[in-house]
Order: structure tokens, then sequence, then C-alpha cells
């Protein structure tokens, strides 16, 4: 009988210590779709998180974000966004709580080199470092 397997990343299929997904658990992927299963991702990591993870696996689709977009045979299925006006104003709400709140959002980003940033995308636009690598 075909079943489908949702594998989590974190703690569970991405060895953190060794940077990498073991090839154990990898053997067991590929045998699990070799037997007919579908195998998906499920991770509330945004995808631009685990994209490497994802694409060097066997698997049939993924479940981002907390179910925020969703994939299936490389083509997305489902995306929600936070409509932009309702986040200003939610951390506008935030900002009269908190003084620090820009800095627990967006706190990832406050120590950004962005001489070391490998690459970015806004909207469907991407960039990457190889760009312009060899200009002054």
């Amino acid at each position: 009988m075909k079943k489908l397997v949702f594998i989590d990343i974190d703690g569970t299929l991405y060895d953190y210590k060794n940077h990498c997904v073991p090839e154990s658990a990898k053997q067991a992927l590929r045998k699990a779709k070799e037997n007919g299963h579908e195998l998906f991702i499920c991770t509330g990591r945004a995808k631009e998180m685990v994209e490497s993870v994802y694409l060097e696996l066997p698997i049939s689709g993924a479940v981002f974000g907390c179910g925020a977009h969703i994939v299936f045979n490389h083509q997305v299925i489902y995306e929600a966004h936070f409509p932009l006006k309702e986040m200003k104003e939610l951390i506008s709400q935030f900002r009269k709580i908190s003084p620090y709140i820009d800095m627990n959002i967006f706190k990832s980003v406050h120590n950004v080199n962005l001489e070391t940033v490998i690459g970015y995308h806004k909207g469907d636009e991407k960039h990457s470092f190889l760009d312009d690598y060899d200009r002054e």
C-alpha cells in the first residue's frame, strides 16, 4: 500500500553536528521511494532556509513555513502571505509594547555583512554574488 510520509528536518532528518543529512537517512528515503511511497518534508522553516536539503533528497514535495508554502512535484500548490499593510500595523502595535521588537523580529539581519551575502531575492528577481564578484 502506497503511503504519504511527512518528515521533519530539525532534530529528525538533518544532522546539525555534521551539517548534513546522514547517508543512512538518504538511503532510507531512497528505499521508501523505490517502494512507491510519496515523501514530503514538513517544517516550520521557510523554503529558503532549507532549500539545499530539500533539493538533495528524493522527495515528492514539502510543506514549508508551518503550511504557508506547499510544493508538490516541484510546483507550488499553495502559498499564503501575510498582507504587508496588516504586518506593518501589527509591528506598529508591538512597538508600543516593547522598544526591542525590531531587534527581536529582525535579529538575524541586524548583523549581516552585505559583503559576505552569497545571494538574495527580491520578489521574482534573484541576485547572486557572482553577478558582480569581479567589480571594484
